[in-house]
């Protein structure tokens, strides 16, 4: 029966192994995934009592995502920002920071996190997306179109990207 769902075996990790903090984070990010906000919000602070301060940043970006999903902005990048301190180099509380700035018309402030993120995985398309739309709305069109073109080599079959690119286009 444990192993007959997601949720069982989650649950039977809980069950088996209660200090571990690893049990409580993958169980948050299933309720998180189902959009059970307040059930993953405990989950992660469960994990956050039984984590090492050296690993702490993914329990607060996990957080984070969860204050985003409730519509609580100053919470989550409360949260973003925690991450951040406890790992610098954790590409992900960057870029989640960089699209709630994104989300609050804060362009420069999503610009300045989303090139921290490409900092530290130069690799993922998405950021490189952000950093073109960010750039966009700051009027700055060549730096745009340099981070789109970017997101779509990384990413060539993905046509939001090339819709991205007209949209920049267009305003040139």
């Amino acid at each position: 029966k444990d192993w007959s769902n997601q949720y069982n075996f989650l649950m039977k990790m809980v069950r088996d192994k209660p200090n571990y903090h690893g049990s409580y984070i993958h169980l948050g990010q299933y309720y998180l995934e189902k959009g059970m906000y307040d059930k993953a919000e405990e989950m992660f602070l469960e994990a956050e009592k039984r984590i090492s301060i050296f690993e702490k940043f993914i329990v607060y970006n996990n957080l984070g995502a969860v204050y985003v999903k409730k519509g609580e902005y100053e919470k989550a990048i409360d949260y973003f920002l925690a991450s951040i301190e406890n790992n610098r180099e954790y590409f992900r509380a960057y870029y989640n920071l960089a699209l709630i700035y994104f989300e609050l018309g804060d362009y420069e402030g999503s610009l300045q996190a989303v090139l921290e993120a490409i900092k530290y995985e130069k690799n993922d398309a998405y950021s490189y997306n952000i950093a073109a739309l960010s750039s966009h709305f700051l009027g700055r069109t060549e730096d745009a179109l340099f981070f789109i073109d970017k997101a779509i080599e990384l990413s060539p079959d993905n046509e939001g990207y090339k819709k991205n690119k007209n949209l920049i286009l267009g305003y040139r």
